[in-house]
């Protein structure tokens, strides 16, 4: 770029001025003038000498900066669920998109909460894009080659990358998985910030009904036969699952969801016929809550002929007792 004469300068163009120097310019080509038969002095400013003065200073043999427009706007999270919707209804690879089978091996998973709010951000701007772009979008387009288009670091698009190389394409991360990786991880990143007493904002409405008293009795009887170690574990799949599966659509009446937790641990005394998906939210709460007071609750002690607490023999025979049921 050439540089530009003072002539040129537009109200569109941005200076910068140094706030000092301009005020020594204009107090150097100041001038104290004193009217006949008036006893206040006055200054006469020199005009064309401090505009001469400020275009050597600040303008003169300056390269004009290019700032270049970028593509992306702000949105907030009600903005981004809109442009997904619209996005989802123009192309239905969108809508019906499913990857919970390879999140697990994208990088994304185990990166921390702090790069994981990044990539959340990294998200809305490639949903904008998109949303922008409806015309022409390139569904089956792998997703780290539009960020590197977009111009992102490295660094950062890493991030969506997987882990391992994977040769089956089926589950290859797309622009089409966009909306419903968008979903999880915004879960994700909302759980790290909350209370994991509750995992009522990450599932559906239709997954948040009331459990009856019989079931609350049965959850009851379920956290005091298991032990700490074993509810503690058993909650943590019971988040990921609700993070996971909680914004996916099925028949809340009828459909378990508990068949998921079974891979994690042994669940004998679970309440399966009491349980379906329409009480996930309750149940992970009622049970969180008894877990949390069997947690809290004062531990007796056994004391034998010689006055010596048996804490541990308690335990271990309780162990023994509970593996052996």
């Amino acid at each position: 770029p050439t540089p530009k004469c003072s002539y040129d300068i537009t109200e569109k163009d941005i200076l910068c001025f140094d706030k000092i120097h301009c005020n020594d310019i204009t107090q150097q080509r100041s001038i104290l003038t004193l009217q006949y038969n008036q006893s206040n002095k006055s200054k006469c400013f020199s005009l064309a000498s401090i505009e001469n003065d400020i275009y050597h200073t600040f303008v003169h043999g300056r390269e004009p900066i290019i700032i270049v427009i970028p593509l992306f706007e702000y949105r907030n999270d009600l903005d981004i669920q809109s442009c997904i919707a619209t996005i989802e209804t123009r192309y239905e690879d969108f809508k019906y998109a499913q990857f919970q089978s390879f999140w697990d091996k994208l990088n994304l998973s185990a990166a921390s909460s702090l790069k994981k709010q990044k990539a959340l951000g990294m998200l809305n701007d490639v949903i904008v894009y998109l949303y922008q772009n409806l015309q022409n979008l390139q569904v089956d387009m792998p997703l780290t080659k539009l960020l590197k288009k977009l111009q992102f670091e490295e660094k950062d698009w890493v991030l969506f990358s997987e882990r391992y190389c994977l040769n089956d394409k089926t589950e290859q991360l797309c622009v089409k998985h966009v909306g419903v990786l968008w979903r999880q991880l915004h879960n994700v990143v909302q759980s790290e910030r909350l209370d994991e007493g509750s995992i009522a904002p990450f599932v559906l409405e239709i997954y948040r009904k009331p459990l009856t008293n019989e079931a609350q009795t049965r959850i009851k009887e379920f956290v005091k036969k298991t032990s700490m170690g074993t509810m503690k574990d058993l909650l943590a799949a019971w988040r990921e699952i609700a993070y996971k599966q909680g914004q996916i659509k099925r028949n809340a009446e009828i459909e378990d969801f508990t068949h998921m937790l079974k891979q994690y641990r042994d669940l004998q005394y679970f309440p399966h016929q009491f349980l379906k998906w329409k009480h996930c939210a309750a149940a992970y709460q009622y049970a969180y809550q008894e877990w949390k007071i069997q947690n809290q609750s004062p531990k007796k002690t056994i004391v034998n002929e010689d006055g010596v607490g048996k804490n541990a023999i308690l335990k271990k025979s309780f162990y023994l007792l509970f593996f052996n049921s």
